[in-house]
This record gives C-alpha cells, sequence and structure tokens, in this order.
C-alpha cells in the first residue's frame, strides 16, 4: 500500500471515529435531558401525591367522569355541577371540567388537583390501573367502573348514577328510567311495515350494526324486524353480503358534531349522496329509496341518548313504512 493512500484511510478513520465520538456525544446529551425531565416530573408526580388529602367531610361530592356515555346520562339526570373532570373526548361538559385523560392512559396530575370524591369509568374487566387506586386509598376516592352493552346496562347505570348522587329525599328511580321505558316501547304496526331493517353506522366501507348491540336492541323493542339475527355488535359489509341480505329498509347512523345543525330525515335527495357503493346496488331499500339517515351526536354512545334515539328512528321507520304501504298500494 503505497504512502498517500495510507495516510488518506488513516485520515478517514480518524473523522469516522471523531463523528461517531461527536453523535454519540449529542446521543447522551439528549439522554441526559430526557432523565433530568423524567426525573422531574416523577419528582413533581410524587410532590402532588405527598399533599394529597381525602375532601373534608362536608365539603360535597366531586366526580371524575372518564366516559363520555356516563357524563351523558348524568348531564341528563341533572347531576352534572358534580362532574368535576372528564374524559378527554368528551363533548357534552363543558370547558371549565378539567381533562383527566382516558381508558388509555389517565393524567394523574390533574386527577391529584381536581380533588374527587368518585372516579367513573367503562374499564370492563380489566383491573384497575395500580397508580390509581394507591391514590384512591390515599385520597378517600371511591372508584367503580360501569358496563354499558346493552339497554339493560343503560338503564341500571342510570339507577345507579341517582342512587349514588340524587337527591336524598328523591324516588328510588328517576324519571329518565321512566322516560326510556316509554321511548323504548313497541311502536306496533308503524315500525312492521318498515320490513326487514339494515342498521349500518358507515357506508365506505359498510358497517352494520348487528346482534349484541344497543341499536340491534333497540330495534326489537320498537317491534321492528332487523335483517340480520345473529352475528357481531358490529360487522362490515361487502358489495354481495348487501346483495344477499337484500334490506327492505336502511337507516343509517352518522353523528355530526354537536354544533352542526342536524339533517335528520328520509329525502332520498340529500341522502343518495351520502350512500357510496350502497347507491349503485340492486337491493330493495335502494331501489324503493327507503333509507333514512340519523345525524345525532350521540348516536352511537350507549348512554340515556337512547331515549330521542328510539323516538327518531321510530319516526324515520314510520315514514319509510309508510312509503312502503304507499308502494303497495300503488302496485299493478
Amino acid at each position: 500500500m503505497n504512502l498517500s493512500r495510507l495516510m488518506c484511510k488513516q485520515r478517514w478513520s480518524a473523522d469516522f471515529t471523531a463523528e461517531i465520538t461527536k453523535t454519540a456525544g449529542i446521543w447522551c446529551a439528549i439522554a441526559g435531558l430526557m432523565l433530568i425531565f423524567a426525573t422531574g416530573c416523577n419528582q413533581q408526580a410524587d410532590e402532588s401525591e405527598l399533599s394529597l388529602q381525602p375532601v373534608p367531610a362536608g365539603e360535597g361530592t366531586r366526580v371524575v367522569v372518564l366516559s363520555p356515555a356516563l357524563a351523558i346520562t348524568m348531564t341528563d339526570l341533572g347531576l352534572d355541577d358534580l362532574i368535576v373532570g372528564k374524559h378527554a373526548y368528551d363533548m357534552t361538559l363543558g370547558d371549565a371540567v378539567a381533562v383527566c385523560g382516558d381508558q388509555m392512559g389517565i393524567d394523574y396530575e390533574a386527577l391529584i388537583r381536581v380533588q374527587p370524591t368518585h372516579v367513573l369509568l367503562e374499564w370492563g374487566s380489566r383491573e384497575f390501573p395500580g397508580k390509581l387506586m394507591k391514590l384512591a386509598k390515599k385520597g378517600g376516592w371511591e372508584v367503580r367502573s360501569f358496563t354499558l352493552s346493552t339497554l339493560e346496562d343503560i338503564r341500571s347505570s342510570a339507577v345507579e348514577l341517582w342512587q349514588l348522587f340524587g337527591p336524598e329525599d328523591g324516588p328510588d328511580e328517576p324519571y329518565l328510567v321512566e322516560q326510556m321505558d316509554r321511548a323504548l316501547r313497541d311502536r306496533g304496526q308503524v315500525s312492521q311495515q318498515a320490513g326487514r331493517v339494515l342498521l349500518l353506522m358507515a357506508v365506505d366501507p359498510p358497517a352494520m350494526l348487528g346482534p349484541g348491540s344497543f341499536h340491534h336492541e333497540i330495534l326489537l323493542r320498537l317491534g321492528a324486524m332487523p335483517v340480520v339475527t345473529e352475528g357481531q355488535p358490529y360487522a362490515e359489509l361487502t358489495a354481495e353480503d348487501l346483495l344477499r341480505l337484500a334490506p327492505d329498509t336502511i337507516v343509517l347512523l352518522r353523528p355530526r358534531h354537536p354544533q352542526a345543525e342536524p339533517m335528520r330525515g328520509t329525502d332520498w335527495d340529500m341522502i343518495e349522496p351520502m350512500l357510496g357503493i350502497l347507491a349503485g346496488l340492486s337491493i330493495p331499500a335502494v331501489q324503493s329509496h327507503r333509507v333514512g339517515f340519523i345525524d345525532d351526536p350521540f348516536s352511537l354512545t350507549p348512554s340515556s341518548v337512547v331515549i330521542d334515539l328510539a323516538d327518531e328512528l321510530a319516526q324515520v321507520l314510520a315514514e319509510l313504512g309508510e312509503h312502503a304501504a304507499g308502494d303497495k298500494r300503488e302496485g299493478p
């Protein structure tokens, strides 16, 4: 190897080593800053935890509701003035109510700051996070999880919330439960005229609300006939599935933003552009224009919204059923 090539190789090796050393130094500095930041955050959390004390007796109930559905039901029960913390995706409570995280990540700092007496969640069968239970024990919080899969779950949650937080001299069951029972009654012939009904929550791709969903239960309570009687609560459908099912009526649930104007209806000119691939399928509901649309902002949320949803769905089915009856009267 000649001398110039050797010197070049040594210079390249030195430069490369220097660059590696420089890069490693930068990453070490970053890691050090991250460690300092994490340590500071942990110290801050530890300091907040050290200052955590139970809410003194007589200072009232303070509820953190880490469930948008429970927040809706509490609001409809007139108990929202007790709520001091909310779920990150809540669209019911005002900005003055602190965000305290969600099921995927509880904000313990925020939780400590609002000093709750109760923490309500939809946590399913999972164990409560250890840190949450440690803080709850120290702060004297009551942590309670609700299951909200069925109509009975929703009804029971309203009763339980009322018994937990309602006035001591109030009735055993709130008026809201009576409203649920009224709305979820059999509407008889009015619903049956709509024929076999398919509930969709999306059209691209088509997604069905099926057996096991509270929406399917609402259909049954109203006396309507679901096009599917077995299967999953939520399922995507292909064009072939829709052709095979051949629903007589389709109702699309597509929640709007809470501040947007409502657009519920059965007007075909309004609905057809929303249907995507469905609009071109040869299925009875499309061919006869028996497609309804509900855009209640909370129509997919298992809460006391089922009252308005059941009434709205019954009205849509009545309109579409009358359409079907008119078609029969005008038959050949």
